[in-house]
């Protein structure tokens, strides 16, 4: 298990994140809230890479928060930006295990995309739920097949968007 200190900032280097395969605890406050950002990122924690001006973030800096079959997040007071390398989603689940997101007290800005991202495959467990997550929705990028006597439930109000030609 990973848990990272309200008020922590942690700057990731170019295509770089965290796989989460156990548990991640962010959980920052409204005094100490947490910041994940690229190392480009002056604004937070001042110049880490120690080039003045010499490089700016933009989304895409960094990778990603990989969350792996069976892994378990929590996040809040926290924000998230620049994040999303090779068109990610910032907040990854590989393995279909949604993070929670205390979503009044997240902020994803400023990546690539401001979601969870759900990739295509076959759902390996009997029963996965998508739960609602005020404010973000799920950016699906391939196909998810639910093989017989398997379940797939989305929570009422939860956002599913997907990319060209995916679905179901």
């Amino acid at each position: 298990s990973l848990t990272v200190a309200p008020g922590a900032i942690l700057k990731f280097a170019l295509q770089q994140g965290l796989a989460i395969n156990g548990t991640l605890t962010a959980r920052g406050t409204a005094a100490l809230p947490i910041t994940l950002t690229s190392i480009r990122d002056d604004a937070a924690g001042g110049d880490t890479n120690n080039d003045a001006a010499g490089t700016s973030p933009a989304p895409g800096n960094w990778g990603v928060l990989n969350f792996g079959d069976g892994s378990v997040g929590t996040i809040d007071y926290a924000t998230l930006r620049y994040g999303g390398f090779s068109n990610s989603g910032v907040l990854y689940a590989s393995g279909y295990s949604v993070p929670t997101l205390v979503s009044t007290n997240v902020s994803l800005t400023k990546n690539t995309f401001n979601g969870v991202q759900l990739l295509g495959g076959t759902l390996s467990r009997p029963s996965t739920t998508l739960p609602y997550q005020q404010g973000f929705a799920y950016y699906v990028s391939g196909t998810i097949t639910v093989p017989s006597g398997s379940s797939l439930t989305v929570a009422p109000g939860a956002i599913l968007k997907f990319a060209l030609q995916q679905g179901l």
